[in-house]
């Protein structure tokens, strides 16, 4: 599925320009129609502004707005992760793996043309090289929306809503699971997902500060193995976005939860 491309209009004036052909001997001269040309040049200018959105002064520029929900959106904003095993008592092992996300730029779908997408992208902390593939989210009035995806080799368009909010504890929903295959290098909808917010004030810590956040839970498949589930929490706070993951095994002969791993936030941009 092809991308919709969005091309800005470049409005140039040449109201300087013309005021110089005048000369100083045609402003005197022409007083009352200069002053009458400069009153309609001016309006002219305003009425086209108007029809570009553009208000006088000038709005922010896209790249420096928030887009404010479940999880706050910007241009050049990331969340860098660090992730540990778990003990069966909780508490944290060694770590294991260090992940980041950055926002990098933003667009628009010809569906929803006054709400722009931001793309999402993996960063590999150790190198700092960004991957091919993005994620596109935007905020919206009932929830956190997946977009779609970008890519050289493929690209799609969805609607998908991933989080509600404002949401009630216990509220549950089903989600489209987007995903990219590596190998196939692709978007899939393989299968969907059900979210259920499991709290709406929890305290999570992390280096960069201690949230209150909302618990989305959901249960996927393990890779390392085919006997267990994944039962996946994760904290979200309005303030930054994602701030940690608690992943747990679950063994459905048995009803038994056994902890896993843990994702925690270790540094942002957001809160600067």
């Amino acid at each position: 599925m092809k991308s919709a491309d969005l091309n800005q209009n470049n409005v140039t004036s040449g109201f300087l320009s013309s005021t110089q052909s005048f000369g100083l001997n045609g402003m005197k001269k022409h007083l009352p129609l200069y002053l009458l040309w400069i009153f309609t040049t001016l309006f002219s200018l305003q009425v086209s502004c108007s029809d570009l959105g553009v208000e006088q002064g000038g709005p922010a520029p896209i790249d420096d707005v928030v887009s404010l929900g479940v999880h706050p959106l910007k241009v050049g904003y990331y969340w860098h992760y660090k992730t540990v095993t778990l003990k069966e008592d909780s508490t944290e092992g060694n770590e294991f793996e260090q992940v980041k996300f950055e926002i990098t730029r933003h667009s628009y779908n010809p569906q929803t043309p006054d709400e722009p997408m931001f793309h999402k992208v993996f960063v590999n902390p150790s190198t700092n090289t960004r991957s091919e593939y993005e994620w596109l989210y935007r905020n919206y009035v009932d929830g956190l929306y997946l977009m779609g995806g970008r890519m050289s080799t493929d690209s799609i368009d969805t609607n998908i809503l991933l989080l509600k909010h404002p949401v009630s504890k216990g509220e549950s929903w089903i989600s489209p699971h987007l995903v990219y295959h590596l190998i196939d290098r692709e978007y899939q909808i393989p299968d969907s997902t059900v979210y259920t917010c499991v709290d709406t004030n929890a305290v999570f810590e992390t280096p960069v500060g201690t949230f209150s956040c909302y618990v989305f839970y959901h249960r996927e498949s393990l890779d390392d193995d085919v006997s267990a589930k994944a039962d996946v929490f994760e904290y979200y706070s309005s303030e930054v976005g994602l701030v940690g993951v608690v992943t747990m095994s679950y063994f459905k002969d048995t009803q038994q939860r056994i902890p896993k791993s843990k994702r925690i936030l270790i540094s942002t941009n957001v809160l600067n």
